[in-house]
C-alpha cells in the first residue's frame, strides 16, 4: 500500500508531524508504544465475543455479545447507508484511552486513497488573545474548549465530497497555527476525540459510533507519559490538570456519553474488536466499487 497520511494537528511534536507509515505495525503511538496489528484474523465470530452491543431499550450498556447477522449493528447500518454515500465513523473514549491507536489501526487498513481521518483536537480555540500563564488555566477538557461547530460544517462537506482545511494546533502555547492540512473527500471518513459523543449535533453526522473503554489508572498513566514527554509537562503539573478537570469532566461528559455507542471495544487496540471493524468497513468499500 506504501506510506499514507492521518492529519496531524499538532504542530509542536516533531515525532507526530511526521508521516504516518503504512507497515506491518503501528510505531510509536501518542504513549510511545509499540502496538503489532499483524495477526489480522478476520473472524467476526470471534470478535463478537470481545465487544458488546448497547442495549436500545435500555439507557445502560447492555453485556449482549455481538453476534453475526441482523444483530451486528455495523452490518445493519452499512446495508442501511447508500452505497455512494460517504461513511462517517466516530471514535470516542476517555483520555489515554487508546482511542488514537484504535483509529490509526483502522486507517492504515485502507490508506489515505479510502479514508480521511481528522483528530477533534484540531479544533481546539485559538487563545492567542489570552496571556500565556492564564491560557494554561483553561478547561481544554470542557465540550466549550473545542469549535465543534467548525467540525460539523467539514463533515457537511466531505460528504458532499468537498474538501476541507483542517486547522492546526500548538499544544505547547494554546493556540491555533496558522497552517492548515487540506484534507480530500473518501468513502470512509473517520472522526476521534474525547467529546464526539457529547454532542447531538455532532452525532447526527456519525454514521457508526464505536467508544474505546480502558481503566481509569491505565488512562492516567498514559496520559502522564504522554504530556511529560511530547508537552513539556511535570509530574505534578499532569496531576493537578487530571485532578482539577480531566476526572471531572470525564465523568460529567465523557463516561455518560458511552451510553451513544454502537459498539464499545474493552482496551484500545483490541485486536480482535480491530478486525471486525475493519472486516465491517471493508464490505462497505466493497459495495461502492
Amino acid at each position: 500500500m506504501g506510506s499514507v497520511y492521518y492529519m496531524n494537528c499538532r504542530l509542536k511534536d516533531k515525532r507526530n508531524s511526521k508521516p504516518y507509515l503504512a507497515n506491518n505495525s503501528l510505531v510509536n503511538d501518542e504513549r510511545g508504544e509499540l502496538n503489532s496489528i499483524d495477526s489480522v484474523a478476520l473472524d467476526p465470530t470471534a470478535a463478537a465475543r470481545s465487544m458488546h452491543l448497547k442495549n436500545s431499550n435500555s439507557e445502560n450498556v447492555g453485556d449482549k455479545d455481538i453476534i453475526s447477522g441482523d444483530s451486528d449493528i455495523i452490518s445493519s447500518k452499512i446495508r442501511n447507508h447508500g452505497s455512494s454515500d460517504v461513511l462517517v465513523i466516530g471514535i470516542a473514549g476517555g483520555s489515554g484511552s487508546g482511542k488514537t491507536t484504535f483509529s490509526r489501526a483502522v486507517f492504515k487498513a485502507f490508506g489515505e486513497s479510502n479514508m480521511t481521518y481528522i483528530m477533534h483536537d484540531c479544533y481546539y480555540r485559538d487563545l492567542s488573545h489570552l496571556p500565556k500563564e492564564q491560557r494554561a488555566k483553561v478547561n481544554f477538557d470542557h465540550p466549550d474548549s473545542l469549535e465543534t461547530s467548525l467540525l460539523i460544517n467539514h463533515i457537511k462537506m466531505l460528504k458532499q465530497r468537498k474538501a476541507v482545511d483542517i486547522p492546526t494546533y500548538d499544544f505547547s502555547n494554546h493556540v491555533r497555527g496558522k497552517e492548515v492540512h487540506r484534507a480530500e473527500p473518501r468513502t470512509l471518513v473517520i472522526i476521534e476525540g474525547i467529546l464526539i459523543f457529547s454532542d447531538p449535533a455532532l452525532m447526527e453526522l456519525l454514521d457508526i459510533k464505536v467508544f474505546i473503554k480502558t481503566d481509569d489508572d491505565v488512562r492516567l498513566i498514559r496520559r502522564m507519559k504522554r504530556d511529560i514527554e511530547e508537552r513539556g509537562r511535570t509530574v505534578q503539573g499532569v496531576i493537578d490538570q487530571y485532578l482539577l478537570t480531566v476526572r471531572p469532566m470525564h465523568v460529567k461528559y465523557v463516561e455518560p456519553s458511552m451510553r451513544n455507542a454502537d459498539i464499545i471495544v474493552p482496551e484500545g487496540l483490541n485486536t480482535v474488536a480491530l478486525d471486525l471493524v475493519v472486516h465491517r468497513l471493508n464490505a462497505y468499500i466493497n459495495k461502492t466499487d
